[in-house]
């Protein structure tokens, strides 16, 4: 059974499928995700698919916003193991459009390069394993999927992929495997695969004081002098390394804001930060949050000005998966087909691989301890290198202006997911 990958590619490129998010555009961006997935979808029908479910939430208190899900069902046979493919077809704003040289959803084709937001992060990667599955199914004697798409891996992620796999689980259904198919890979397709993740946490620092004259500091409350020695606290937080990789802790600011920009002559109201922490396995949500709160008592900190918020609702726990049959599939075809040794590492951001501890909790059933997770798909990069282009440009990467996949790369990534396929369900 053929596809054509390429002009599917363009066809999910070009529904602007923002995460739902902004209250003004809530509305169409909600239209274009279910959108995508009802694209998604009607791909995979002429696989037979056993069964498809869509799990759709309005929002909550923590993700305002509505939020749709899929769940498509490929089985043959009488296979005992069970691979999740978990990815999603949400993507990141445009930071600034004018800044753009191609139309960020005209799927437009240019020097061997398909451009548009989302096509590394990871609709891509979704055509890839999609072509794989019609290249390969009809030919294997046996097999059994579960195809999940989340249109909320870009914000909070509280009513994605874990929705998915709280409703999979609730019937029974627990993976061997679990392949996330995020841009895993650098430069060359297959050179990079993730085996675990660090954990995130993020947070809010809000301080109040009294604005008023500059002239006059005994009438105000500068929040931005509070400010500064408490993003000072926290970034002076000695991490540890666990001993496990090269990735270490990091805690970066996102946004600093007083409201109230170019006045030279009056003091703040108010002033605003953000932040992440990527944190190695010798810490844990709950142990992270102790030593935030920590550094500001222990910077003397007013609390009464400044407000910590965290959100450990909707952070993930370190975790490092087993290297099993699913790490030897993804060797062999990375080897094989791609012609790269991949490094096995724990690099970059979080992912919904983490979401399956949260769910399959081996502290629950020891038996989920052997839930084998990897990431592995597009170049984050935009690719191009083993075709001899520059491995390294001033865009065009992921969730970068000008967002773009080498198609070359692609329909390599596609023969490599379906020689990991035949392999793992021989």
């Amino acid at each position: 059974m053929k596809m054509d990958a390429v002009a599917n590619l363009q066809a999910l490129i070009r529904y602007q499928s923002f995460t739902p998010k902004n209250p003004t555009t809530q509305e169409k961006d909600f239209a274009e995700c279910q959108g995508s997935l009802d694209f998604v979808e009607q791909l995979l029908a002429p696989l037979g698919c056993r069964s498809v479910k869509r799990l759709a939430f309005p929002g909550s208190e923590l993700a305002p916003y509505p939020v749709d899900n899929l769940i498509v069902h490929l089985a043959k046979g009488e296979s005992e193991e069970t691979l999740f493919y978990s990815c999603h077809t949400d993507v990141v704003g445009l930071v600034d459009e004018t800044l753009w040289t191609v139309q960020p959803f005209g799927a437009e084709i240019k020097d061997g390069f398909i451009h548009g937001r989302g096509v590394t992060d990871m609709k891509g990667g979704i055509i890839s394993f999609i072509k794989a599955l019609y290249d390969k199914l009809e030919y294997m004697p046996k097999y059994n999927i579960y195809f999940l798409v989340t249109t909320d891996e870009e914000w909070t992620g509280a009513n994605g992929t874990i929705q998915a796999f709280r409703y999979l689980k609730e019937q029974g259904i627990v993976p061997t495997w679990v392949l996330v198919g995020e841009p895993a890979s650098k430069e060359k397709v297959g050179d990079s695969v993730r085996y675990g993740r660090r954990g995130s946490l993020s947070g809010n620092l809000f301080a109040k004081g009294k604005s008023g004259h500059v002239a006059y500091p005994e009438r105000t409350i500068n929040p931005i002098a509070y400010m500064v020695r408490a993003q000072a606290a926290i970034m002076s937080i000695p991490f540890e390394s666990d001993g496990l990789g090269r990735e270490g802790t990091n805690l970066e600011f996102t946004y600093t804001n007083s409201g109230n920009p170019k006045d030279g002559g009056t003091v703040p109201q108010t002033a605003e930060a953000n932040f992440n922490v990527r944190f190695t396995s010798n810490y844990s949500v709950e142990s992270m949050c102790h030593l935030i709160n920590k550094a500001l008592d222990d910077a003397g900190i007013d609390r009464t000005i400044v407000t910590l918020t965290l959100l450990p609702q909707v952070a993930s726990q370190p975790f490092t998966s087993k290297r099993k049959r699913l790490a030897e599939c993804i060797l062999t075809a990375a080897i094989e087909i791609c012609g790269v040794d991949p490094d096995f590492n724990r690099a970059g951001g979080t992912s919904d691989g983490a979401k399956v501890y949260r769910v399959y909790d081996p502290a629950e059933n020891p038996d989920y301890a052997d839930i084998e997770i990897a990431e592995f798909g597009s170049c984050s990069s935009g690719g191009g290198l083993r075709n001899g282009l520059p491995a390294k440009t001033e865009r065009g990467g992921i969730h970068e202006i000008d967002e773009r996949a080498y198609l070359a790369d692609l329909e390599l990534l596609a023969e490599a997911y379906g020689h990991m396929l035949e392999n793992l369900f021989r």
